[in-house]
C-alpha cells in the first residue's frame, strides 16, 4: 500500500491531531507500517456501528496503541467531576487487564503531556533530566514513554462549527484524560514514527469517550442517574421481541416512594431529592448490569428484570423493599419506604403496554394494602385495581411531542370549560387529531341508545372540509372499540394482514387505522377514529395513550352536554305542565 493511499484513508484523523496544535508534527508512517491500517479501520467500524459500550471501544483502542507501539502495558485514564485520575483501562501487551495493584504510572510523565498540551514521545527516560529522577519512573524501572491527551478540538473551517461549539467549550478547555503506554524492556524500544499512530488512536477514544457522554447524558435522568421514561420505554420494547424470541422470561417492577410528599413538605425539596438519588443508588446496587433502572416520573421508578420470572421478580423486590426500608440517611429523623408491583411476561402479557398496567395495578394493591409491600399482579388485582397514570401518554420525553401533547390537552380543557357549543369542539377536536397524526379522514362516533349503533357525530377530512354521510369508515374496528373499551391500533394492513379486520377496510384501501374509546364511568359513549391510506409515524401504536387522555377530555365534554341537555328539557316539562 502507497503512502498517498494511506493519506486518503486517515486524512480526517490528520486535520483533527494537527487541528489547534503547535509544535513539530510527529513523524508520517511508512510502508512497513501499512499494515496498521486494519487495525484503524476496526475501530473506526466499531465506533460508527453505533455502539454504546465505551469498554469495548476503549479496550480496541489500547490493544491496537499496545501493538502499534510495542510497550508493556497500557493506560486509558479519565478524570472524575473533581478532576482526580480515574483508570478506566488498564491491559498489558497480552490483551490481558492489569490488577488494580499494578495501576502505578509515571504522573510526570502525564503531567508533562497536560501541561503542554500535547502527545509526549519519550524514547529514553534517562535522556529526560527531570523525568529520569521522578520516584515513579525509578519505582516502575521505566526506560520509555507515550502520553496523548484526549481533548476534543474542531478543525477550523469545518461546516458545523458553530453548532459543535456548546459542547466543544465544556470539553477543549481541559482533557478529558489521557492515553499512557510504556515499557521497560530494551527490546523493542519505542519508536518516533510510532506517535503517529499513537495520537490518531487517542483520538479514537476521545470520540468513544464523548459518544458514550452525549448517550449518557441523552438517555438519563441527572437527579437519580437513571434512565430516563422514555429510553425505558424503547428498552422495555426490545426486550420484550428479544424474550418472544428467546422464550426466556422478563420481569418489570413499578416501585413508588411512600408517602413522598411528606418529605418533601417536612423537609423541604433539596432532602427529597436527596431521598431519589439514594433510592435510586439502592436499586442500581441490588440488580444485575443488564438489568434496566429507570426513572418513569417524579418518586415512581420502573425496573426491568431480563431472564427473569415472576418468583424471581419478586425475590428481587423484596431484597429492594428491605434495602431502603434498613436504609439510614445523614438526617435520622428521615426514614422511607417503597412499594413494588411486580408483573411477568409471557405469564401475564406479552404487550408492553399491558405488562406497565397489570405491574402498576399491583403496585397500586401494593399501595392500598398499607405500604411498604410487595404485590405480584394476578386476575384478582387486574379486576380491583384500575388506577390510570393522569399523564400517561402525554408525559413522553420526546420534548416536542410533549409540547403538542400538552398543548392539544390544555386547548381541549379550556373548549370543554368554554360555552363553545358541542358540535364545534368535536370538530374542533377532530380536526386537531388528524393534524396531529397525519391521518387522511377521521370521525367521532357515537352510541346511539336506541339500538347501541354506531352513528357519526362528525366526520372531516385532513383539509378541514366536513365529509356526508356516504363517507364509509371501517366497521368492525369501531365495533370492538366501543364494545371492549380497548384502544386499537392498525399499521400496513395491506402487507402483513390482520385478519380480523380484513374483511371491513381491504375494500377502502387502507394501510393505518387508529381508534380509541370515549370513556364516561363504565361505559364507553363513542369512539375517535382516524384512518389513512399511507403511513404514518404519528398514527403508532405508542401513540394510542395520548389519544386516550384526549379522548377523556372530550367524553367528559360530551357527556356534561348531555346531562346539561337533559336538565333544560325536564325543566321545559315542567315549566309547560
Amino acid at each position: 500500500m502507497t503512502d498517498e493511499n494511506f493519506f486518503d484513508i486517515i486524512d480526517s484523523l490528520k486535520d483533527i491531531i494537527d487541528s489547534e496544535k503547535s509544535g513539530p508534527r510527529a513523524t508520517a508512517p511508512t510502508d512497513t507500517d501499512a499494515y496498521l491500517l486494519p487495525f484503524l479501520y476496526e475501530i473506526s467500524a466499531l465506533l460508527t456501528t453505533g455502539t454504546t459500550d465505551v469498554r469495548e471501544a476503549l479496550e480496541t483502542v489500547l490493544d491496537v496503541a499496545l501493538k502499534v507501539t510495542r510497550a508493556t502495558r497500557g493506560f486509558i485514564i479519565l478524570f472524575d467531576e473533581q478532576r482526580k485520575f480515574d483508570v478506566q483501562i488498564a491491559r498489558n501487551n497480552k490483551q490481558l487487564n492489569l490488577d488494580p495493584s499494578e495501576f502505578a504510572v509515571s504522573r510526570s510523565v502525564i503531567n508533562k503531556a497536560l501541561a503542554e498540551r500535547k502527545a509526549i514521545f519519550i524514547p529514553n527516560v534517562h535522556d529526560d533530566l527531570v523525568i529520569k529522577n521522578a520516584a515513579s519512573v525509578i519505582d516502575l524501572e521505566l526506560l520509555s514513554a507515550m502520553c496523548v491527551p484526549l481533548q476534543f478540538h474542531v478543525p477550523k473551517g469545518l461546516p458545523g462549527r458553530k453548532e459543535r461549539r456548546r459542547f466543544q467549550d465544556q470539553v477543549s478547555g481541559d482533557a478529558l484524560g489521557v492515553v499512557y503506554v510504556d515499557s521497560n524492556q530494551t527490546i523493542n524500544p519505542l519508536r518516533e514514527e510510532d506517535l503517529y499512530f499513537f495520537e490518531a488512536l487517542a483520538n479514537h477514544a476521545t470520540a468513544a469517550i464523548i459518544n458514550a457522554r452525549l448517550y449518557h447524558q441523552a438517555t438519563t435522568d441527572p437527579l437519580s442517574k437513571l434512565y430516563t421514561r422514555r429510553q425505558f420505554e424503547i428498552l422495555l420494547h426490545e426486550n420484550i421481541r428479544r424474550s418472544e424470541q428467546s422464550g426466556t422470561p422478563l420481569s418489570l417492577l413499578m416501585v413508588d416512594i411512600d408517602h413522598f410528599k411528606r418529605v418533601n413538605d417536612n423537609f423541604g425539596h433539596p432532602v427529597g431529592d436527596e431521598v431519589i438519588r439514594q433510592v435510586s443508588e439502592i436499586m442500581r446496587g441490588c440488580v444485575r448490569s443488564a438489568d434496566v433502572c429507570s426513572r418513569y416520573g417524579g418518586e415512581e421508578f420502573a425496573v426491568l428484570l431480563l431472564d427473569t420470572d415472576a418468583t424471581g421478580g419478586q425475590v428481587l423486590a423484596e431484597k429492594i423493599r428491605r434495602t431502603v426500608q434498613t436504609h439510614r440517611f445523614e438526617d435520622s429523623r428521615l426514614k422511607a419506604t417503597i412499594s413494588l408491583g411486580v408483573a411477568t411476561c409471557p405469564v401475564h402479557t406479552t404487550d408492553e403496554r399491558e405488562l406497565v398496567k397489570k405491574s402498576d395495578q399491583a403496585l397500586y394493591r401494593a399501595k392500598e394494602g398499607g405500604r411498604n409491600r410487595v404485590e405480584v399482579w394476578n386476575e384478582h388485582i387486574g379486576e380491583a385495581a384500575q388506577r390510570t397514570d393522569k399523564l400517561a401518554g402525554i408525559i413522553t420525553g420526546d420534548f416536542a411531542r410533549d409540547y403538542r401533547n400538552v398543548t392539544m390537552v390544555l386547548d381541549t380543557i379550556k373548549a370543554v370549560n368554554s360555552t363553545m357549543e358541542v358540535d364545534h369542539l368535536l370538530v374542533m377536536t377532530l380536526d386537531k387529531i388528524i393534524e396531529a397524526t397525519g391521518a387522511e379522514r377521521g370521525a367521532i362516533l357515537l352510541v346511539h341508545d336506541a339500538d347501541r349503533s354506531l352513528r357519526p357525530a362528525v366526520a372531516r377530512d385532513r383539509h378541514g372540509t366536513t365529509l356526508d354521510e356516504t363517507a364509509k369508515f371501517s366497521a368492525s374496528i369501531p365495533r370492538q372499540v366501543a364494545s371492549t373499551g380497548v384502544s386499537v391500533s392498525v399499521v400496513d394492513t395491506l402487507e402483513d394482514g390482520e385478519t380480523e379486520y380484513q374483511s371491513s377496510i381491504l375494500d377502502l384501501n387502507l394501510r393505518q387505522v387508529m381508534c380509541v374509546p370515549l370513556p364516561v364511568r363504565d361505559e364507553v359513549i363513542g369512539v375517535i377514529y382516524v384512518d389513512s391510506r399511507t403511513v404514518s409515524n404519528e398514527m403508532a401504536a405508542s401513540n394510542l395513550l395520548f389519544f386516550e387522555a384526549l379522548a377523556r377530555q372530550v367524553a367528559f365534554a360530551i357527556e356534561n352536554f348531555r346531562i346539561h341537555a337533559q336538565l333544560e328539557y325536564e325543566r321545559g316539562r315542567k315549566a309547560s305542565e
